[in-house]
């Protein structure tokens, strides 16, 4: 378990990527270890498949990586039918394969799991093929589980934008500006803000155009 721990923190949480191919290679070091000592690990197959999904999508390297990735996600989809975690695998590496719907149709699994990270990969899948409220519903049920998501607050902004649901838009984009820690993101949030409202003129003035 101690090593799979070292290895998620060279991994990543809700979709966000190792910073380096060496911590990459580390991490699928650890996991690789973590098998060879305990080969029903399911959650270990699972992490190790999202790290060889990032080895081909983040860092170059052949596209044999993924099928090797959904090879080691449906290992451990069939060691533990209730991991999320090993469905969220499975659907990363199907997204990054192109196939978008297989990938929308195993992150519907894992968040009947119980996967916010589903979510949040589901809802962008909606989002991206004009599924709005699919992808709405999506995110809100993220902040139904964590209220202080801001990432979840900005996505939700965004589609209620663009469905033009303006007003409730921009209080979930506030939200989300007040959760937001970053000085430098405050102006183009709120330069979003303005875009919506059809501020052109405050909208160039806060984005720095």
């Amino acid at each position: 378990i101690e090593i799979v721990e070292i290895g998620k923190q060279m991994l990543m949480t809700r979709g966000a990527l190792t910073t380096s191919s060496v911590a990459n290679d580390a991490a699928i070091r650890a996991y690789q270890r973590a098998i060879a000592a305990t080969p029903a690990f399911a959650s270990a197959h699972a992490r190790l498949a999202a790290a060889y999904s990032q080895r081909a999508n983040r860092f170059g390297r052949e596209a044999f990586w993924l099928d090797s990735a959904i090879e080691e996600a449906e290992r451990a989809i069939r060691l533990d039918p209730s991991l999320a975690d090993a469905e969220v695998a499975l659907g990363f590496a199907y997204y990054n394969k192109g196939w978008w719907q297989r990938a929308a149709t195993v992150y519907e699994r894992a968040s009947t799991l119980g996967s916010t990270d589903a979510d949040m990969e589901l809802g962008l899948i909606q989002y991206g093929v004009g599924r709005m409220d699919e992808g709405l519903g999506a995110f809100l049920r993220i902040l139904d589980v964590d209220p202080d998501d801001k990432m979840a607050m900005y996505l939700s902004a965004q589609t209620l934008f663009t469905l033009g649901a303006t007003d409730a838009g921009e209080r979930w984009m506030q939200a989300a500006i007040a959760h937001e820690t970053h000085p430098g993101k405050h102006d183009l949030m709120t330069a979003e803000i303005a875009f919506y409202r059809g501020d052109d003129a405050g909208c160039r003035r806060l984005a720095g155009a």
